[in-house]
């Protein structure tokens, strides 16, 4: 492989625990986590947001068990896609390469959404000439600046991670004190504060599946996994789940402070009234700037593993010169950024639905991805049909019931096809592969 390839995939330096936590955080630290909180704490309340920042936790350490062992197993991958090519068939690692593609362009759409929400609500004169600024450098950091650059990046994302989620809770709590916001969120808000909800508890179980499948499908995570060293993996997801957590706890707090006293007719405008509640301009300077290096951080990176699957798993594989794979570096870097903006400028402000879009296809993914690392042979058609199955299961089940049952019904019949689909196949299996 060319080195010049070789660079802009995995860099040039393999990760200790700090680096392996540091880009972790600045990769899962989303558009996803600071949009999802205020729809959160109104749908589901107090309880909801932590139990979303514990469900986001717990993701983190099953996919330390996994990658663990994954990065034992393959010392020599460099994407998930390596991974693939030597647990299946070829006709359907092309087939599982494409749909990984299509939820990393999904995912990134997200990332863009929530972007595209921040400009509309910080300049509503100029929204899209903002959001293509940011999308420019999305394109330059992770379509063409390579892993090098977005670790870069990722210390100053971190840092401003912490200083948010540590100076504007803490200030806005000592200059106001914390009774007085707690009594003005129980007058004006006493709902937040119901702790028996049955919808709270399937949505935090809910969101624990699809945080997994979010995850556990995502090319630059895996990246990121194999550039680790292996026996800091473990730790390095475990922190990073630990820390993680931590985010929406202190947007938690923020939201709490920002509707003390006040009330509001729709959730978009609770995140005009966080911003105004940051009265000093210096605290709303630090919050925007936090949003968008975050979100830069995430999306850029999100691109990063997007084109590295595409340019190991793809292009390299069919012998194409190193001037050809540019040209279709450029190509399809441009081609998806502007597809995407053109989405983001019809569709927002809209609803937050698209965060759990598609949700019965990350339950799915599950336990087919567990499937495939976990066994010793290499399988055929069964991950990608069984994908399929238990995904409309639960778009169908999602006509009459919940759609975070929905999710798990998806989930469940995945995990019993696979079952089946093993001891069905037991002394198949038994053989030694060829």
């Amino acid at each position: 492989m060319n080195d010049k390839w070789m660079l802009y995939m995995r860099g040039s330096v393999t990760f200790g625990l700090g680096l392996a936590i540091i880009t972790l955080l600045a990769r899962w630290v989303t558009g996803n986590t600071i949009l999802s909180s205020p729809q959160t704490l109104i749908q589901y309340g107090i309880a909801g947001s932590i139990g979303y920042a514990i469900a986001g936790g717990l993701a983190f350490f099953f996919l330390g068990l996994v990658a663990k062992r994954v990065r034992r197993s393959f010392p020599e991958a460099i994407t998930i896609g390596d991974v693939l090519k030597e647990k299946l068939l070829p006709s359907y690692y092309h087939t599982f390469i494409l749909m990984l593609l299509f939820m990393g362009a999904y995912a990134l759409m997200v990332q863009f959404y929530a972007a595209g929400t921040l400009f509309y609500y910080a300049i509503p004169q100029l929204p899209l000439i903002g959001f293509g600024g940011f999308l420019l450098l999305v394109i330059y950091f992770g379509g063409y600046g390579g892993l090098k650059k977005l670790t870069s990046l990722s210390f100053y994302s971190v840092v401003m991670i912490f200083l948010t989620t540590i100076l504007l809770p803490i200030y806005s709590y000592l200059q106001n004190g914390i009774s007085p916001i707690y009594d003005g969120v129980k007058l004006y808000h006493p709902y937040l504060f119901f702790m028996g909800s049955h919808e709270t508890v399937w949505f935090v179980s809910a969101a624990i599946l699809v945080f997994t499948g979010q995850i556990l499908t995502d090319s630059a995570t895996w990246m990121r996994i194999f550039v680790t060293k292996p026996e800091k993996i473990g730790l390095a997801f475990q922190s990073t789940g630990l820390i993680w957590a931590t985010v929406p706890m202190a947007l938690l707090a923020l939201l709490l402070f920002a509707i003390s006293g006040k009330s509001f007719d729709h959730v978009y405008l609770l995140i005009q009234t966080m911003l105004q509640a940051l009265d000093a301009s210096f605290l709303m300077i630090i919050f925007v700037f936090f949003c968008l290096i975050a979100m830069l951080t995430a999306s850029s990176s999100e691109l990063h593993g997007w084109t590295s699957l595409l340019i190991k798993n793809v292009w390299l594989e069919k012998s194409l010169t190193d001037k050809q794979i540019t040209q279709y570096r450029h190509l399809s870097v441009w081609l998806l950024a502007f597809i995407l903006f053109v989405i983001v400028a019809i569709v927002f402000p809209s609803s937050f639905s698209l965060l759990f879009f598609f949700g019965n296809l990350y339950a799915s993914l599950i336990p087919a991805v567990m499937y495939i690392l976990i066994t010793e042979h290499r399988t055929g058609p069964a991950p990608t049909i069984i994908v399929a199955i238990g995904s409309v299961i639960g778009i169908v089940s999602h006509l009459s019931l919940h759609s975070f049952f929905s999710i798990w019904a998806s989930f469940l019949s995945a995990c019993l096809l696979f079952i089946a689909f093993y001891l069905f196949n037991l002394q198949k299996y038994k053989k030694p592969m060829k």
